[in-house]
């Protein structure tokens, strides 16, 4: 089993920290500065995550308003119906998935 140091043998390792406790070796605080980078890192990926969602979802209207399946339970499949409005629904659709989900992509992009 190995030797336990004593009170006595741990004294030089706490005295070497004395100045530590008063700060005196530890003026620069630099080195914390960092937090605040971090804290303001998290708000901006929220309010990157909240701008991402909103315009996800303005463009998920037309998507879903173009469906044909949607179209045909609301009744409105011939009145809405118009050359190239399939294009027009994978156009949208294609920015909702890469402008909303490119939070979630491997870093490829």
């Amino acid at each position: 089993m190995a030797k336990k140091p004593s009170d006595t043998e741990n004294q030089g390792n706490h005295e070497d920290h004395n100045d530590h406790m008063t700060h005196e070796k530890h003026d620069n605080h630099d080195d914390h500065e960092g937090h605040d980078d971090h804290q303001n890192h998290h708000a901006h990926m929220v309010a990157d995550f909240r701008r991402r969602f909103w315009v996800s979802v303005v463009f998920s209207i037309p998507v879903v308003v173009l469906a044909p399946l949607i179209q045909g339970f609301l009744g409105v499949k011939e009145a809405w119906n118009f050359a190239g409005d399939a294009y027009v629904q994978f156009g949208f659709a294609t920015v909702v998935f890469i402008y909303g989900g490119k939070p979630f992509f491997k870093r490829t992009f």
